[in-house]
Protein backbone atom coordinates (compact mmCIF):
# COMPACT_ATOMS: atom_id res chain seq x y z
CA UNK A 1 0.00 0.00 0.00
CA UNK A 2 1.34 3.57 -1.44
CA UNK A 3 2.21 5.86 1.96
CA UNK A 4 1.11 8.54 0.51
CA UNK A 5 0.01 10.92 4.00
CA UNK A 6 3.35 8.91 6.24
CA UNK A 7 1.01 7.01 7.94
CA UNK A 8 2.28 4.99 10.33
CA UNK A 9 1.57 1.04 11.85
CA UNK A 10 -0.37 1.02 14.86
CA UNK A 11 -1.80 -1.15 17.24
CA UNK A 12 -4.62 0.77 17.96
CA UNK A 13 -7.64 -0.83 15.96
CA UNK A 14 -11.03 0.69 15.72
CA UNK A 15 -13.89 -0.49 13.39
CA UNK A 16 -13.37 -2.53 10.79
CA UNK A 17 -10.10 -3.63 11.94
CA UNK A 18 -10.88 -4.06 15.51
CA UNK A 19 -13.85 -5.90 14.30
CA UNK A 20 -11.36 -8.07 12.34
CA UNK A 21 -8.95 -8.59 14.98
CA UNK A 22 -11.43 -10.16 17.44
CA UNK A 23 -13.27 -12.27 14.81
CA UNK A 24 -9.77 -13.92 14.43
CA UNK A 25 -9.95 -16.72 17.62
CA UNK A 26 -6.66 -16.64 19.78
CA UNK A 27 -6.01 -20.08 19.49
CA UNK A 28 -5.68 -19.64 15.58
CA UNK A 29 -2.99 -17.30 16.49
CA UNK A 30 -1.10 -18.24 19.59
CA UNK A 31 1.91 -20.29 18.54
CA UNK A 32 1.06 -19.97 15.02
CA UNK A 33 2.35 -19.85 11.82
CA UNK A 34 0.06 -16.90 9.97
CA UNK A 35 0.10 -15.60 7.06
CA UNK A 36 -1.55 -12.21 6.00
CA UNK A 37 -1.98 -11.24 2.25
CA UNK A 38 -2.32 -7.62 1.29
CA UNK A 39 -0.98 -6.60 4.55
CA UNK A 40 -0.52 -3.02 4.37
CA UNK A 41 1.24 -1.19 7.06
CA UNK A 42 1.11 -3.91 9.17
CA UNK A 43 -1.37 -3.51 11.51
CA UNK A 44 -2.38 -7.56 11.46
CA UNK A 45 1.15 -7.95 12.21
CA UNK A 46 1.11 -5.83 15.28
CA UNK A 47 -1.94 -7.74 16.34
CA UNK A 48 -0.17 -11.21 15.60
CA UNK A 49 2.91 -10.55 17.86
CA UNK A 50 0.61 -9.18 20.67
CA UNK A 51 -1.20 -12.52 20.88
CA UNK A 52 1.82 -14.57 20.81
CA UNK A 53 2.18 -16.09 17.34
CA UNK A 54 5.40 -17.76 16.17
CA UNK A 55 5.77 -16.48 13.15
CA UNK A 56 3.63 -14.08 10.96
CA UNK A 57 4.37 -13.28 6.92
CA UNK A 58 3.18 -10.25 5.70
CA UNK A 59 2.79 -10.05 2.11
CA UNK A 60 2.43 -7.51 -0.46
CA UNK A 61 2.02 -7.14 -4.41
CA UNK A 62 5.37 -4.97 -4.60
CA UNK A 63 8.31 -4.47 -2.52
CA UNK A 64 7.15 -0.81 -2.49
CA UNK A 65 3.63 -1.71 -1.00
CA UNK A 66 6.24 -2.82 2.19
CA UNK A 67 8.45 0.24 2.78
CA UNK A 68 6.09 1.53 5.84
CA UNK A 69 5.81 -1.90 7.30
CA UNK A 70 9.37 -2.94 7.03
CA UNK A 71 10.27 0.80 7.87
CA UNK A 72 8.59 0.80 11.61
CA UNK A 73 8.16 -2.59 12.38
CA UNK A 74 10.92 -4.93 13.42
CA UNK A 75 11.25 -8.32 14.99
CA UNK A 76 12.54 -11.65 14.27
CA UNK A 77 9.08 -12.78 14.27
CA UNK A 78 7.72 -11.37 11.68
CA UNK A 79 8.59 -11.32 7.69
CA UNK A 80 7.23 -8.98 5.10
CA UNK A 81 7.63 -10.31 1.26
CA UNK A 82 6.21 -9.48 -2.09
CA UNK A 83 4.69 -11.91 -3.81
CA UNK A 84 2.13 -13.17 -6.63
CA UNK A 85 -1.22 -14.34 -4.49
CA UNK A 86 -2.01 -16.77 -7.45
CA UNK A 87 1.79 -18.28 -7.48
CA UNK A 88 3.06 -18.37 -3.82
CA UNK A 89 6.79 -19.02 -3.03
CA UNK A 90 6.22 -20.81 -0.13
CA UNK A 91 6.34 -24.93 0.77
CA UNK A 92 3.14 -27.19 0.82
CA UNK A 93 1.18 -26.84 3.93
CA UNK A 94 3.23 -24.32 5.97
CA UNK A 95 1.25 -21.47 7.53
CA UNK A 96 -1.34 -22.63 10.48
CA UNK A 97 -3.90 -19.63 9.60
CA UNK A 98 -4.02 -17.22 6.90
CA UNK A 99 -5.75 -13.55 7.24
CA UNK A 100 -7.09 -12.02 3.67
CA UNK A 101 -8.82 -8.59 4.76
CA UNK A 102 -10.41 -6.48 1.62
CA UNK A 103 -8.17 -8.67 -0.65
CA UNK A 104 -10.86 -10.06 -3.03
CA UNK A 105 -11.76 -6.79 -4.70
CA UNK A 106 -8.22 -5.91 -5.94
CA UNK A 107 -7.84 -8.99 -7.69
CA UNK A 108 -7.25 -9.03 -11.48
CA UNK A 109 -10.76 -10.82 -12.51
CA UNK A 110 -11.35 -14.16 -12.56
CA UNK A 111 -7.99 -15.10 -10.86
CA UNK A 112 -10.21 -15.41 -6.94
CA UNK A 113 -10.02 -19.65 -7.54
CA UNK A 114 -6.29 -19.64 -8.21
CA UNK A 115 -6.01 -17.66 -5.49
CA UNK A 116 -8.20 -19.81 -3.14
CA UNK A 117 -5.86 -23.00 -4.51
CA UNK A 118 -3.00 -21.34 -3.71
CA UNK A 119 -4.00 -20.59 0.02
CA UNK A 120 -5.07 -24.12 0.41
CA UNK A 121 -1.85 -25.35 -0.97
CA UNK A 122 0.06 -23.49 1.65
CA UNK A 123 -2.39 -24.04 4.55
CA UNK A 124 -2.01 -27.26 6.78
CA UNK A 125 -4.32 -29.49 7.14
CA UNK A 126 -7.39 -28.11 9.20
CA UNK A 127 -6.10 -24.99 8.98
CA UNK A 128 -8.34 -21.52 8.80
CA UNK A 129 -8.45 -18.79 6.40
CA UNK A 130 -10.41 -15.73 7.54
CA UNK A 131 -11.31 -13.02 5.01
CA UNK A 132 -13.59 -10.20 4.55
CA UNK A 133 -14.99 -8.85 1.18
CA UNK A 134 -17.74 -6.62 0.18
CA UNK A 135 -18.12 -9.50 -2.83
CA UNK A 136 -19.65 -12.20 -3.43
CA UNK A 137 -16.62 -14.34 -4.85
CA UNK A 138 -16.30 -15.85 -1.85
CA UNK A 139 -18.77 -18.80 -3.03
CA UNK A 140 -15.34 -20.05 -5.05
CA UNK A 141 -13.91 -21.02 -1.32
CA UNK A 142 -16.03 -24.60 -1.48
CA UNK A 143 -14.73 -25.18 -4.92
CA UNK A 144 -11.23 -25.04 -3.19
CA UNK A 145 -12.07 -27.38 -0.66
CA UNK A 146 -12.46 -24.83 2.23
CA UNK A 147 -15.91 -25.35 4.71
CA UNK A 148 -17.09 -22.15 5.64
CA UNK A 149 -17.66 -22.34 9.08
CA UNK A 150 -19.01 -18.42 10.49
CA UNK A 151 -20.21 -15.80 7.70
CA UNK A 152 -21.48 -12.67 9.10
CA UNK A 153 -22.67 -9.10 7.27
CA UNK A 154 -21.00 -5.77 9.55
CA UNK A 155 -20.69 -2.56 8.39
CA UNK A 156 -23.92 0.24 7.34
CA UNK A 157 -24.45 3.58 6.59
CA UNK A 158 -21.35 5.08 8.76
CA UNK A 159 -18.58 2.98 6.74
CA UNK A 160 -20.16 4.12 3.29
CA UNK A 161 -19.28 7.61 4.63
CA UNK A 162 -15.48 6.93 6.27
CA UNK A 163 -15.04 4.85 2.85
CA UNK A 164 -16.40 8.42 0.90
CA UNK A 165 -14.18 10.48 3.33
CA UNK A 166 -11.28 8.11 2.89
CA UNK A 167 -10.63 8.09 -0.70
CA UNK A 168 -11.52 11.84 -1.03
CA UNK A 169 -9.07 12.75 1.98
CA UNK A 170 -5.99 10.55 1.05
CA UNK A 171 -6.28 10.86 -2.72
CA UNK A 172 -6.92 14.13 -3.82
CA UNK A 173 -6.50 16.31 -0.81
CA UNK A 174 -3.61 14.32 0.28
CA UNK A 175 -4.19 14.21 4.02
CA UNK A 176 -5.95 12.38 6.79
CA UNK A 177 -9.92 11.86 6.91
CA UNK A 178 -11.69 14.24 7.89
CA UNK A 179 -13.40 14.20 11.12
CA UNK A 180 -11.52 10.95 11.73
CA UNK A 181 -12.79 11.30 15.54
CA UNK A 182 -16.74 11.04 15.15
CA UNK A 183 -16.80 9.13 12.11
CA UNK A 184 -15.01 6.06 13.87
CA UNK A 185 -17.07 6.65 16.90
CA UNK A 186 -20.47 6.37 14.60
CA UNK A 187 -18.71 3.19 12.77
CA UNK A 188 -18.10 1.40 15.52
CA UNK A 189 -22.00 1.40 16.59
CA UNK A 190 -22.04 0.39 13.41
CA UNK A 191 -19.97 -3.15 13.73
CA UNK A 192 -22.21 -4.17 16.76
CA UNK A 193 -25.22 -4.56 14.72
CA UNK A 194 -25.92 -6.89 11.08
CA UNK A 195 -24.75 -4.78 8.59
CA UNK A 196 -24.99 -5.12 4.33
CA UNK A 197 -21.29 -3.47 3.88
CA UNK A 198 -18.19 -6.25 4.59
CA UNK A 199 -18.35 -10.19 4.79
CA UNK A 200 -16.27 -11.54 7.34
CA UNK A 201 -16.04 -15.07 6.87
CA UNK A 202 -13.90 -17.65 8.72
CA UNK A 203 -13.17 -21.07 6.88
CA UNK A 204 -11.49 -24.68 7.13
CA UNK A 205 -9.12 -25.89 4.81
CA UNK A 206 -10.77 -30.31 4.19
CA UNK A 207 -9.22 -33.21 2.65
CA UNK A 208 -9.75 -33.70 -1.04
CA UNK A 209 -11.90 -36.73 -1.60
Amino acid sequence: MKNIIDEKPTDKLFCRASYASNFVSDVDILNKRVLDVGCGFGWFELNSLDRGCSEVVGLEISNDHLLTAKRFIKNRKVKFKSDDVTNLSFDDCYFDTIVLWEVLEHLPKNTELKLFNELYRVLKPNGVLYLSTPYDSFYLLEKSFFKIEKLVVKGRFWNLVWMLDFYVSKWIFRRSILFANFISKMQTIDYTQDGFCTIFIKSCRIEKS
